[in-house]
């Protein structure tokens, strides 16, 4: 068979859906909700000895649920204490959240009182559900103060650096403190676990540290050092879930400049040069990595069997890492050719920070696209069953495959699919169950 996981030597193309089903016990299923947060707290800004609370709306409620995967939930929304109920929305982590921003405590307190914050959501699996979490009466707690703030400001991102702070009062082993640095485009340039994280720094923590060459040199970096007074937490269970109240400190992170003499090189591209077989999924991006921090932008001579306008284009890894995203599924069995900056003096050519160009039309390649793949589109419990709903090719014989533990596979059925769709129910089992889908 021949799989999206690339082995080779195959005659079928399979998709590997990686739905954990499991089936007795309440919750013994896949998850639709894995986790949710809800924490109150103050927003601070330092730029000298003290954090001073920011200048509009420092009063926050926030609050954060985590999905099995993207298409688990739908429906979404928060009614917190103060009964006013409150859409989320995905963040680019993967997470449905809501921040609301209020000018007082007062004002934060009406909105969002003492109490239960009840979530209300569709999902795959559990159908119309709620799951709850309170945060309890007011606690919160005061910000961190950063010692070397100065010093912050003229860093060699050679060397490993040192974040430190006050003690934080009444700070204790079960509560968490979190130090995120954003590079200018938004991405995270580093960040310690947060709450429920492996190995987050307790509340009595007093420094972080940075490795070397985590930052870029000469850029100017938003940092934040949060701290957390958690008052409910539970990391046993699925979904996880944690309250509680923060302060948060920003301040700037600076490096210093760098000379650069060299050339910005393409360091890979996925698919490889001349790989087969690639994906033909929407989802599936094409990903240049290059050697330096570059300028945001693309200058890319796409093959004719693509149209130039059905791109969208995302940098990431501080402006390291480009990934292109086919607005449509990429075409099946076709050769995809590509050349970075086609033409001398484009504008729009590729440039790194320091202003140095990508070599013109040094840079290009091609790979060849599988054919479609049957997809498994949506799980859904019906009474006592599992319905899964499958897009694949027409008038080919489909196999659904079911596994435990990902390694041993037993096939479930064969069946002829006269269309591009196909539904079907099964029986859910005992124990965790993983479906494939594959056609000749």
């Amino acid at each position: 068979m021949k799989e999206s996981r690339a082995i080779l030597g195959a005659a079928r193309i399979n998709l590997i859906v990686l739905l954990a089903l499991w089936a007795p016990r309440v919750l013994a299923q896949p998850f639709d909700v894995t986790a949710y947060d809800v924490y109150k707290g103050r927003r601070f800004l330092q730029t000298g000895e003290v954090p001073t609370p920011v200048p509009d709306k420092p009063w926050v409620f926030k609050a954060e649920l985590t999905p099995f995967q993207a298409a688990s939930i739908s429906a979404l929304y928060l009614v917190p204490p103060g009964g006013r109920g409150v859409d989320l929305s995905m963040n680019p982590s993967g997470r449905w959240s809501f921040t609301g921003a209020e000018a007082s405590a007062e004002a934060l307190a009406a909105l969002y009182g003492v109490g239960e914050n009840t979530f209300h959501y569709s999902g795959q699996i559990d159908g119309d559900a709620t799951v709850s979490v309170s945060t309890g009466p007011d606690n919160f707690p005061e910000p961190p103060r950063v010692l070397n703030i100065d010093h912050l400001l003229q860093l060699d991102s050679d060397d490993l650096i040192f974040v430190n702070w006050a003690p934080v009062a009444q700070g204790t082993a079960q509560d968490v403190i979190q130090l995120r640095i954003l590079a200018p485009d938004g991405s995270v340039a580093f960040a310690s676990p947060g709450p429920g994280d492996r190995d987050a720094l307790n509340g009595t923590a007093t420094s972080a540290e940075i490795p070397p060459n985590s930052l870029f040199q000469s850029v100017d970096f938003t940092a934040t050092l949060t701290f957390y007074r958690i008052v409910e937490a539970d990391d046993a269970e699925i979904p996880k879930h944690h309250a509680g109240f923060f302060a948060e400190t920003g301040f700037s992170i600076a490096t210093s400049s760098s000379v650069s003499n060299s050339i910005p090189e393409l360091l890979s591209i996925v698919p490889a040069n001349h790989a087969v077989s690639a994906s033909t999924l929407a989802s599936v991006p094409v990903v240049f990595q290059f050697g330096d921090q570059m300028v945001p932008g693309h200058s890319i001579r796409w093959s004719t069997n693509l149209d130039p306008k059905g791109f969208l284009y995302e940098w990431s890894d501080h402006s390291t890492r480009l990934s292109c995203y086919y607005t449509n599924d990429w075409p099946p069995n076709a050769t995809i050719t590509w050349i970075l900056n086609p033409v001398a003096g484009d504008p729009d050519n590729f440039f790194d920070s320091e202003g140095d160009e990508l070599p013109v039309g040094l840079y290009s390649g091609t790979f060849t696209t599988g054919l479609s793949m049957p997809r498994i589109r949506k799980i859904q419990r019906i009474n006592s069953e599992l319905q899964l709903d499958i897009q694949c090719m027409a008038n080919r014989p489909l196999s659904l495959l079911t596994s435990g533990d990902l390694i041993r596979w037993t096939q479930l059925l064969t069946t002829n699919v006269p269309g591009s769709s196909l539904s079907l129910r099964v029986k859910p089992g005992a124990s965790p169950m993983f479906f494939r889908a594959g056609q000749d």
